[in-house]
């Protein structure tokens, strides 16, 4: 019995060290009404293999199709801060400075495409348009 009770002790504590590695690669998001929204992995702008929504009506895999755009946004608004630290620490005629703003201009078409994107499927589905709730991604500290 106590074999059993540090052997399933060490496999929960091997699975939470592992968590840490897992969240750089994954989304957890909460919404108001005890929704969880899981992505899996984050990554190619907003196509994610495993997407998983868990509210009060049950669970779904169907991925709202506003996923692209609030990847790009995301990444345009983490781009964008990117850009601002290295520019005021560099200074704005560094090398530094004008890569970090060419990328933010590619993050800013990404995102312009994505809404475009959006805007387009809106006119086709109409109403059988999933969109998103509103989301917030939980920080995980270990």
């Amino acid at each position: 019995m106590f074999y059993k009770v540090l052997l399933y002790g060490i496999v929960a504590l091997v699975l939470v060290a592992l968590l840490g590695k897992v969240n750089s690669n994954t989304s957890l998001y909460t919404a108001d009404n005890n929704a969880v929204e899981f992505i899996f992995p984050v990554w190619d702008w907003g196509h994610p293999w495993l997407y998983v929504n868990i509210d009060s009506k049950g669970v779904s895999f169907k991925k709202p199709h506003d996923l692209p755009l609030r990847f790009a946004q995301d990444k345009y608004d983490a781009q964008k801060k990117r850009s601002e630290l290295v520019c005021q620490q560099k200074g704005e005629k560094s090398n530094e400075c004008e890569e970090e703003l060419i990328a933010l201009d590619n993050c800013e078409d990404k995102l312009d495409k994505a809404e475009a994107e959006l805007q387009e499927l809106m006119e086709q589905l109409g109403d059988d348009i999933r969109l998103s709730k509103k989301y917030e991604k939980e920080e995980f500290n270990f």
